[in-house]
């Protein structure tokens, strides 16, 4: 009526039922599922990018709050899209029509295994494994404890079976690395995976440097260390960079009425060693890996000391006298000593990188694609990673860097 006050506002009348609603952490979201947990606790485990159309699900259909719960893989599909747009759509419908879970898991091309994994398993789009029917078993049982891994665990998974096979895949999923360096682990899963591929396929030109094969019994730690010096070793044998200022280190050359002789083969090492009454022999992985050159110091055709050179600790580039030493491992004489300096001191760039190992190497781009071609043509371009592309200082140490920091633990 005119002049008479407009009523004050109200506030909502706090009852101890809504008290009680929200210290449970319930929400809208909850309405309608009396005695079942709350769903944004449940959300919260996801994702962070996954989060807003998971509220949106659960908001139009309460029974993607089951869902969160009973298949959160297939949840998580629904909301970043699946394996495809066609796939969400089918994986939608079937839960809103209430289908059983086996069925949602089908409209969506989900593994039904994937219904025990965590929501802190899924992360970026999701895939799923090459499976032969034997993978579900190997690694339904095997999921991590600590959920914070499940996501390393599950990608680890997914490349080993689409760069291996299944059983390597297996091999993986129980493994007890997953407890405490998931992250480690999960990036030296490509140099792994490929050291196993090429492990299992007899013909390859990459196996040819293999000194151990990959077998289901390793420890991940020794796998990743294999896996460090065949890579090493396959490298130096078949893709380093043969310019001019390096070819000096593999050829015969004069210094002071004395010839200093590249050792190159396992052949040539015990050679030397029977005529030097020594050990050389024993350098063969190490030289291979590109941990040091190898000499035969002679006066013509008698073998006077034997030379070990490596890369200089403080300037890699140079190389250094790491050992000389005559028959026996007596010491070398004057002259030869002074003969071998002379040498060293009109060398190119050394090839060696600091300490041994790939990065900083000079590789050859054309060598390295031959040398990876077959592994990049049965795994595909995208999966083989820097296997697939020239070779840098960066690829490589992607490639390295985790198997060497695993050994160091």
């Amino acid at each position: 009526m005119e002049g008479r006050p407009a009523p004050a506002a109200t506030m909502p009348i706090e009852t101890n039922k809504n008290a009680a609603a929200r210290a449970a952490g319930r929400t809208e979201l909850d309405v309608g599922r009396l005695g079942r947990p709350p769903v944004e606790p449940q959300i919260k485990r996801f994702a962070k990018d996954a989060r807003r159309r998971l509220r949106k699900a659960v908001r139009g259909n309460a029974r993607f709050g089951d869902l969160l719960f009973s298949f959160p893989g297939a949840a998580y599909a629904i909301a970043v899209g699946g394996p495809g747009e066609t796939a969400r759509a089918e994986g939608v419908k079937a839960v809103k029509d209430g289908a059983p879970l086996q069925k949602v898991a089908e409209a969506l091309g989900l593994p039904f295994w994937y219904r025990r994994l965590p929501p802190e398993a899924f992360r970026g789009s999701i895939e799923t494994p090459k499976d032969d029917g034997n993978l579900a078993r190997m690694a339904v049982n095997r999921i991590p404890e600590n959920v914070g891994a499940a996501a390393d665990w599950l990608e680890a998974i997914i490349i080993t079976s689409r760069l291996a096979d299944e059983r390597v895949a297996g091999w993986i999923a129980k493994l007890p690395i997953w407890k405490n360096e998931s992250a480690l682990a999960r990036a030296a899963i490509l140099p792994v995976a490929a050291y196993a591929w090429h492990s299992q396929n007899a013909d390859c030109r990459g196996r040819k440097a293999m000194d151990r094969y990959w077998s289901k019994n390793m420890s991940f730690r020794t796998a990743a260390s294999e896996a460090r010096v065949w890579l090493e070793k396959v490298i130096t044998r078949f893709c380093l960079e043969e310019e001019t200022s390096m070819r000096g280190w593999r050829m015969t050359q004069k210094s002071s009425g004395f010839n200093i002789v590249p050792l190159t083969t396992a052949e040539d090492l015990i050679r030397e060693g029977e005529r030097m009454n020594n050990c050389i022999a024993t350098y063969q992985n190490y030289m291979e890996r590109g941990g040091c050159l190898l000499y035969a110091v002679r006066r013509g055709s008698q073998s006077v000391a034997s030379l070990e050179i490596r890369s200089d600790l403080r300037e890699p580039s140079k190389g250094r006298v790491a050992q000389l030493e005559g028959r026996s491992n007596t010491a070398a004489s004057d002259r030869v000593v002074r003969a071998v300096q002379k040498w060293l001191e009109r060398q190119g760039p050394c090839p060696l990188a600091k300490g041994g190992g790939l990065v900083g190497r000079p590789v050859n781009a054309r060598r390295w694609s031959a040398l990876w071609s077959e592994f990049v043509d049965a795994v595909g371009v995208e999966e083989a990673g820097p296997f697939a592309e020239p070779p840098t200082e960066a690829g490589l140490r992607t490639l390295a860097g985790p198997l060497t920091a695993l050994e160091e633990i």
